[in-house]
């Protein structure tokens, strides 16, 4: 601020309490014993000395000089000053340790009185508890602050602009929110605000876009208040294109003065553009960071080689279980399973060969993997009855021209021979699966009784090894899901045709009305414990305030944790985390953590749940029971021999979509045993001083972490290996590949903008919805939706599903016909469109879009 007003940027008048006086605050009234040991005890309550702090009165010197300055600032003014009284902490903003939004600001003070208490507010405001938590995890003893009191600037409109695209890093845009009102709204979360961007070089508008803001903040008799607008006001732009441009150009201008992309916070009142704050983006890096971009030609060096033979790959399918980069740790655990239970199931089935560990099935490219389709539709040709097209449909999408899945060759003896065979083979599979399913789920069960962090501690270095160690015996729970899947694929397709032949239903719909309300799908039923948990919220008064006043989920957490009165519940939500913690975003990803490991992901899904009118889980469930019910009346209008047929295989339709979500869950769970496991390494490890960070295990592969531990390794290699891989682990974050390629994979380029009214994908869920976007890229990071929204996302696995509560809608970038997302759709009677391409940038937050579930459209209105 000091430097925006020497270079006469527009800033309201103020002045600030400097650091020397909150440390002579401290030092006068002996509080330094209570500072030091909320910095040396985990367990010491800042709340006491919270307490204390706002009781006591300003030093009489202090408050003499905050007289003055006020005078200062008053005079002349023919009605009363309102102030914004803001903290500002000296180790702010630091790379890597931003303490943005963990202090206090009170805005509106008046006179004398009311800003000396707002003083003592910003003060107390530096210990609390989560930022005393913040600075002893990053070993930042320093407590000082300094109290910012600027005249408030009575907003029109307000907001703040980024040098820098935050989403995507680019540091040719400026991109500016905004909403009517003080910009208290936009800075904490309460709307979804308006979005301009700007071209930095020619300070023209890009880009804008409207949304629903619903309420503003504004000035009231004693701070401010929340003031709900009319429809007509909250839809119409909160500043005009010349606003938004003079904006950008003053951001531009702090950004050349201090040498480096920053963020504004900004109001206008009358007309006028007022700066309030400069801060730095900590968090992107700048365009000149040496190793920001990776070589040209450059390959990662754990690609997959491409066999010329079959060369066409596609993530269409996988990545909706390992969505994005995955680290080298995690691949090298999952991947062997998902390789070994394709290769099985081709081995039993006759269309493939016993192979070697390398992978056929699958391809890692740029940390991304893949499902060779060439390969696998190889296979379903060399498999009688099987038509490669169920392979496209799959992994890539609806074909163009359909394959027969009896060719003339399957006519000869011998293939009918090897038909016949199979048959037996499948029916014994398919009689297999529910004992399968219970000797898998034994099986997981006794291993994660016995494998607590306690009792792993107790374990030796050889017996964590070989605990996650790919063997067959481990492999078992892959083989049977497969199986499952396979089943669940083929009765679903041949329930489409039968619906679509006898009864006329030409977009599936009818069929996916008849594979929901199966009501016993583990991924949805966290949804159940949330709405306890937001139950509890809604009948407790204080914790209803509590919610609505903490709007940082951590905050929010670590209050509650320590606060007597909300034991109750912290209880529920302890027990709530021991049924399901093992959740996560990208389960199979152990550098993601899971809800047990960062339990305020938790309290966000909780939110979603406070809404009014929400129905519950077990609504959810008697609706779309209702819903199979009516569709199987249309059922039992056909003919007695199709009725019966048609009744088969829809009972073999429910039963191997519900195996293969079940089993899906005992996969989650086996990968949660091998994440305790790493976890037991990994500290081990440090402890050991044979890695140097805790993140650093996740870029050795599973043989070069067994080797690390026993000493194979030496730590100077590792420590290598890990820098390497690490940058080029960024690298392959900073690229994007095709969805679908032939041949090795490069990167693309240019990524060409889809413009168009109506994308297409594929109907999944029946249904037609018109209602706002809400676009969601990481539930762990946002996950608020407002009820009535459609959800818009890249991908959606089991960590995803609580936020479709509150959906109208749901939209995804990837997925099938039996994909997650579109099977929990199904459940929760949610219109979805799932493979959208080119659905992430072309719909925002705030597009009022109409989705038909059916068709497989969304069209931007």
């Amino acid at each position: 601020l000091a430097l925006l007003i020497a270079e006469a940027f527009p800033t309201p008048p103020g002045f600030a309490i400097t650091t020397k006086a909150l440390a002579a605050f401290v030092d006068e009234n002996g509080l330094g014993p209570q500072v030091d040991a909320l910095f040396e005890d985990a367990g010491a309550d800042a709340g006491v000395l919270q307490e204390k702090i706002r009781s006591l009165p300003l030093p009489a010197g202090l408050a003499d000089r905050l007289k003055e300055e006020l005078d200062s600032v008053t005079a002349g003014q023919e009605t009363p000053v309102r102030f914004a009284v803001r903290s500002s902490g000296v180790a702010e903003d630091l790379a890597g340790a931003s303490f943005a939004g963990q202090y206090d600001t009170v805005l509106g003070a008046q006179g004398f009185d009311e800003v000396a208490a707002a003083t003592l507010v910003c003060w107390a405001s530096f210990f609390n508890s989560h930022s005393i938590g913040y600075r002893r995890d990053r070993g930042i003893r320093e407590f000082r602050g300094a109290v910012v009191v600027q005249r408030l600037v009575e907003a029109d409109a307000a907001g703040v602009s980024f040098t820098l695209d935050p989403v995507t890093g680019d540091h040719g845009k400026v991109v500016t929110n905004s909403n009517f009102g003080l910009g208290e709204s936009v800075v904490s979360g309460r709307v979804t605000p308006d979005t301009f961007t700007v071209d930095k070089k020619s300070l023209e508008l890009v880009a804008s876009q409207l949304a629903d803001k619903k309420i503003r903040i504004v000035l009231a008799e004693s701070g401010t208040i929340e003031e709900t607008m009319d429809a007509q006001t909250s839809k119409a732009p909160s500043i005009s294109d010349e606003q938004a441009i003079a904006v950008a150009g003053l951001a531009v201008r702090v950004e050349e003065l201090e040498g480096r992309p920053v963020d504004v916070e900004w109001a206008i009142k009358d007309g006028k553009v007022f700066l309030l704050q400069s801060r730095p983006v900590t968090a992107v890096a700048p365009p000149s960071a040496c190793e920001s971009r990776p070589p040209p030609d450059w390959v990662c060096e754990l690609d997959t080689p491409v066999d010329p033979r079959y060369p066409v790959y596609s993530n269409g399918n996988i990545s909706e279980i390992l969505p994005g980069c995955i680290t080298p740790l995690s691949w090298s655990y999952v991947g062997p399973f998902i390789e070994h239970a394709f290769r099985a199931q081709g081995v039993e089935l006759g269309s493939m060969e016993e192979g070697g560990p390398e992978y056929q099935v699958l391809g890692f490219f740029f940390h991304r993997p893949y499902i060779c389709v060439s390969f696998m539709k190889a296979a379903a040709e060399r498999t009688p009855g099987m038509s490669s097209d169920t392979i496209h449909e799959e992994f890539i999408g609806p074909v163009d021209r359909h394959t027969s899945p009896v060719t003339p060759a399957d006519r000869r003896p011998g293939r009918l021979l090897h038909r016949f065979k199979l048959i037996g083979i499948s029916l014994n599979k398919a009689r297999s699966v529910e004992s399968g399913f219970r000797e898998c789920e034994r099986m997981i069960s006794d291993q994660r009784e016995r494998s607590t962090p306690e009792t792993l501690r107790q374990w030796s270095d050889a017996e964590l090894v070989q605990a996650v160690r790919f063997t067959k015996e481990m492999a078992r729970l892959s083989d049977v899901h497969i199986w499952a899947s396979s089943f669940a694929v083929v009765y679903f397709a041949l329930l489409r045709k039968q619906t679509k032949r006898w009864l006329g239903d030409e977009e599936g719909s009818l069929a996916a009305r008849l594979v929901t309300g199966i009501g016993s799908l583990p991924s949805a039923n966290p949804a159940f414990g949330l709405f306890e948990l937001a139950q509890s919220v809604l009948a407790s008064p204080e914790l209803s305030a509590r919610f609505e006043l903490e709007k940082d989920n951590r905050a929010l957490y670590e209050a509650l944790s320590a606060d007597p009165a909300a034991s109750s519940f912290s209880a529920a939500l302890d027990r709530f985390l021991a049924k399901y913690g093992h959740r996560a975003l990208c389960e199979a990803e152990f550098r993601n953590p899971c809800w047990r490991e960062d339990p305020p992901q938790a309290i966000g899904l909780v939110r979603n749940y406070l809404a009014a009118g929400l129905d519950s889980p077990e609504q959810v469930k008697k609706r779309q029971k209702a819903v199979h019910a009516e569709a199987e009346k249309l059922v039992g209008s056909l003919s007695y021999p199709k009725r019966a047929a048609m009744k088969w295989v829809l009972r073999q339709a429910r039963r191997n979509i519900e195996y293969r979500e079940r089993l899906k869950d005992l996969i989650v769970l086996r990968s949660d045993r091998a994440r305790l496991i790493y976890a037991e390494l990994r500290d081990r490890l440090i402890e050991r001083g044979r890695l140097a960070n805790p993140d650093d295990v996740y870029f050795l592969l599973w043989p070069e972490v067994r080797d690390l531990i026993e000493g194979a390794l030496r730590k100077e290699a590792a420590a290598e290996i890990v820098a390497r891989r690490r940058r080029e682990f960024e690298w392959s974050r900073s690229i994007r590949l095709p969805k679908i390629f032939d041949g090795t994979p490069r990167p693309l380029e240019h990524i060409e903008a889809v413009d168009a009214e109506v994308l297409t994908g594929m109907g999944v869920s029946p249904g037609r919805v018109r209602a706002r976007a809400r676009v969601i890229l990481d539930p762990s990071q946002d996950s608020h939706i407002e009820p009535g929204e459609i959800l818009v996302a890249p991908v959606t696995d089991a960590g995803w599903t609580p936020l479709f509560i509150n959906a109208a809608g749901l939209v995804v970038e990837v997925g099938g016909l039996l994909s997650h997302g579109s099977v929990v759709a199904r459940e929760y009677g949610l219109p979805a469109v799932v493979g959208v391409t080119g659905l992430i940038g072309n719909v925002r937050s705030g597009d009022l879009i109409e989705l038909d579930g059916s068709a497989g459209t969304v069209r931007k209105l």
